[in-house]
């Protein structure tokens, strides 16, 4: 019996030990990355508070829901199995349920509604297996109904719309199934528009050694290999500036799996490459890992964003959610799979609440809710002040960061970047060098450079001058030897 316990306890000990080596991530504890991409157990950032079923709520248990959305104290959820709408207050009791919308005077069944949005018009229902997307107003009537557009690229496809979002003009931008081309627009009257957002066909190795052994083939027969598609959106939300942040479910490389589309639909949420082993235009783990034989990897199923452009990720492969900077840097992580209080089976949702944060498990029917942790509320003071130019509280606040993490690279980065703003270079660059941040440093070091200039110029343009006087001097006594030497070898030989 003690050699068994002895055996867990060592076998406890080399997992905990290949957590902080980044071997295996982290199950339930937080944590962040190193600059060299090593997994480092960091300060708890969210605490589950709650864990609600539906059956709590008044409204039954739930069956398999997909979606969540949460505005002015009222929390929407997309029961998928039961065919219906929930609607909750803030203490999570039933206010409506809703399954039979009126549609074109009558009323209508609900089949399989998987996403939700509530704003200014109305509410938007992904009713998918009806192959429609309703707006219905506050008498639960469908004033727009959705179809599948008469569009070309569309031939041959199913209309079946999972998620969709709309902006204070009345456009509704919608991801449906099987649809590469990216999102679908349809203007305020429910007109399609046209295509939205698009990805890109990732250039991948497999992609381009494709394309090199297609060029040896005649049209015809290439033309009846695969074709590569692009990258299909898995979810998207909308900021309060009308902003539609997506995730991708997942990418070859791994980056690029969030973005941020303006309305031009571009991306403008690629962040420059910091110049360490991380990438921070990848979200999620940046690493794969073996689980009983099968190799996994990040598979992102939700996004969130606050009021300060962070951003949260949910990781349905591993059921974590990681959080984010506005510059991509991590902040720390938070959930996992299991069956304790803050932990999932197949979470498929999250929700932001104005503070804290609702994760939907599928699986388990479940609402857990996470509040930030004193740890967490320092993190978004310091970046608040930050983004405020308030230089040196933010760097008091992070300073006080420390003193949870010592070991925090973003902290230091912070740090650095806040004295740069100041024009301290010394201190920018020692809290810099300790975070690794060589980009920023590289910067520091040319604004030293440059300011040394400026304020020496004088003295740096009389020294050049002093310099050319003398190497001219210089040069004319060289000459002057040179000469001298010359005639005297003639004299010998003469003599």
């Amino acid at each position: 019996m003690e050699m068994k316990f002895g055996l867990r306890r060592l076998l406890a000990a080399v997992c905990a030990l290949l957590v902080m080596a980044g071997a295996l991530p982290a199950a339930a504890e937080s944590y962040t990355y190193t600059t060299g991409a090593q997994a480092r157990p960091s300060a708890e950032i969210y605490q589950p508070v709650r864990v609600i079923t539906g059956g709590a709520t008044g409204a039954g248990e739930f069956d398999m829901p997909e979606d969540i959305f949460w505005l002015d104290g009222k929390l929407y959820v997309a029961d998928t199995g039961n065919d219906r709408i929930v609607v909750l207050d803030e203490n999570f009791q039933m206010i409506k349920e809703l399954d039979t919308p009126i549609v074109d005077d009558d009323d209508d069944e609900f089949y399989s509604p998987t996403g939700l949005f509530v704003g200014e018009r109305g509410m938007l229902v992904c009713d998918k297996n009806n192959k429609r997307l309703l707006l219905l107003n506050e008498d639960d009537e469908a004033t727009i109904v959705y179809e599948k557009p008469d569009a070309k690229a569309l031939a041959g496809t199913t209309f079946k719309p999972v998620k969709a979002v709309m902006d204070k003009d009345g456009n509704a931008y919608v991801l449906a199934n099987g649809v590469y081309q990216g999102l679908l627009m349809f203007n305020p009257e429910g007109g399609f528009e046209g295509f939205f957002g698009a990805n890109v066909i990732e250039a991948t190795l497999s992609l381009i050694m494709e394309r090199f052994w297609k060029s040896f083939f005649s049209k015809e027969a290439s033309e009846t290999m695969a074709r590569s598609i692009p990258i299909e959106y898995s979810n998207i939300v909308m900021d309060g500036e009308d902003f539609i942040y997506a995730s991708i479910f997942k990418t070859q490389s791994g980056s690029g799996n969030v973005k941020k589309l303006n309305a031009l639909g571009k991306n403008i949420l690629n962040h420059p490459r910091n110049g360490t082993a991380l990438d921070p235009n990848r979200y999620g783990d940046l690493r794969g890992y073996t689980e009983k034989g099968a190799y996994k990897q990040t598979q992102l199923t939700d996004i969130a964003v606050d009021e300060d452009g962070v951003i949260t990720v949910l990781d349905g492969t591993w059921g974590r959610l990681f959080q984010y900077s506005p510059d991509g840097d991590l902040l720390g992580t938070f959930g996992g799979k299991g069956d304790v209080k803050g932990m999932f089976s197949d979470p498929s949702a999250v929700v932001y609440t104005g503070k804290n944060y609702i994760v939907l498990d599928k699986v388990k029917g479940t609402l857990t809710e996470f509040a930030p942790t004193p740890y967490r509320e320092l993190l978004g003071e310091a970046l608040r002040y930050y983004t405020a130019g308030e230089y040196q509280a933010s760097i008091d606040a992070w300073r006080q960061i420390l003193k949870y993490d010592a070991s925090m690279t973003l902290a230091y980065k912070s740090i650095g970047k806040a004295y740069m703003q100041q024009g301290k270079w010394q201190e920018a660059l020692e809290n810099l060098e300790i975070a690794g941040a060589r980009n920023d440093y590289s910067l520091v070091l040319s604004n030293v450079r440059r300011e040394f200039i400026r304020d020496n110029f004088v003295w740096l343009l009389l020294g050049v001058v002093a310099g050319c006087i003398a190497l001219s001097y210089l040069y004319r006594g060289l000459r002057k030897w040179m000469g001298f030497s010359v005639k005297q070898k003639k004299r010998r030989r003469k003599a």
